[in-house]
């Protein structure tokens, strides 16, 4: 493996974090210049600068983009085209081994010269239902919401029909790919995600589930609906009928009307938290004091969120419409279908009042984790992008 390797990386989010992609990014950016490779980081612009060239001197250029304007998920097409404009600016002077999209759909409008590789983190564009009636049980914006996942979903398949290789998070969502987009590159991989586990509490740091605030449940996400935070609410009273002082507490964003309307319709308002935005440290806090990280998504191809609860030693009930159980197996974590609330509320009442069945998910799924250091992921996307060159015939 050679390390002197230039590659140019795209990245919708680097610095401030707002989703796993962003959390991905920023750990794979640093393993890869501790590997010596030569990174050229095409990103949107930030507030504060982070200035890693003072530690890997020469070794990281940043290239930032305009940053759009759109509030909304879709934001991510017009960066698409910014990254699509910067970067065709960039390689008319330059001649990069490999161009890596950390988001594999954000490569839509960019032709390049040299291989593309890219990393596809979710399938819930690919598995929208042809009909949208179908997603109105589940989400108050159902009708825009599907326009928007069907749009996604055709920009999708552009992006991905023209790289060289691809980068699966895990089998659920290559099978989701697969099916919508038939979609079978001569190389692929499915390779899960992991974390820089040496910027987490050490183990002796981290409280037993026994110590914890009873009856505190703690989701993280900025699409609160599709995170499965709506049927939280909804599966709430349940709850509070066997543990009078659970909390809900929402990391991840602003207030959603629909989900806030539909806590007081059932009387759960006092019960509910919004946190907003917060940061590393903030939510760190709240992993260590929480009974249980709950997030019972729609769909979720991985989830790096329920890997950092682990960490932190909290309980995690996840949705079974993912590929954790791939990568955790099935007695590190409790899975719940994310449209049975009565499975959701008696997942929740198990995990916060079973201690002892809650401290043995937190056991087997601790060590799992802090096994899956972003280093050896770092090593495993290096090989990819060995494999991809040797194929178009680069030394």
């Amino acid at each position: 493996m050679r390390q002197d390797r230039h590659i140019v990386l795209v990245s919708q989010q680097f610095g401030t974090i707002t989703s796993g992609v962003g959390t991905y990014a920023n750990f794979i950016v640093e393993a890869l210049l501790e590997k010596g490779y030569h990174i050229t980081l095409i990103c949107p612009e930030e507030k504060d600068e982070v200035d890693r060239d003072a530690v890997f001197p020469g070794r990281l250029e940043v290239i930032r983009v305009p940053r759009p304007r759109l509030r909304s998920a879709a934001r991510w097409i017009p960066l698409a085209r910014s990254f699509a404009k910067v970067l065709r600016q960039y390689l008319r002077s330059a001649t990069p081994d490999l161009v890596y999209f950390v988001d594999a759909r954000e490569a839509a409008f960019a032709r390049t010269p040299c291989p593309k590789f890219g990393t596809v983190h979710d399938g819930y564009a690919a598995i929208c239902p042809a009909n949208p009636l179908k997603m109105r049980p589940q989400y108050t914006d159902w009708l825009q919401r599907w326009a928007y996942y069907h749009l996604t979903a055709f920009l999708e398949a552009r992006a991905l029909k023209r790289f060289k290789g691809l980068h699966y998070v895990s089998d659920v969502t290559r099978a989701q790919i697969a099916a919508r987009h038939r979609i079978y590159p001569a190389l692929s991989w499915t390779a899960h995600l992991g974390l820089d586990t040496k910027r987490f509490l050490l183990a002796d740091m981290i409280p037993a589930v026994a110590a914890r605030e009873r009856g505190k449940i703690l989701t993280v996400g900025g699409n609160p609906e599709r995170k499965g935070v709506h049927n939280l609410v909804r599966a709430l009273p349940a709850v509070l009928k066997i543990i009078p002082e659970a909390h809900l507490y929402i990391a991840g964003g602003i207030e959603h009307p629909g989900i806030a309307r539909t806590a007081r319709q059932l009387g759960v308002e006092r019960a509910v938290t919004w946190l907003g935005w917060q940061t590393a440290e903030q939510l760190r806090d709240h992993y260590v004091t929480a009974s249980v990280f709950a997030m019972p998504s729609l769909v979720e191809s991985f989830g790096l969120v329920y890997l950092e609860a682990a960490i932190y030693g909290t309980p995690v009930l996840a949705t079974t419409n993912c590929g954790l159980s791939e990568f955790l197996g099935d007695d590190a974590a409790y899975y719940s279908d994310p449209t049975n609330l009565d499975d959701i509320s008696s997942g929740l009442v198990k995990l916060i009042t079973d201690m002892e069945y809650a401290q043995q998910l937190v056991d087997s799924a601790m060590p799992i984790v802090l096994g899956r250091d972003i280093s050896e992921v770092a090593g495993i996307v290096c090989e990819m992008f060995e494999e991809v060159l040797d194929v178009n015939g680069l030394p």
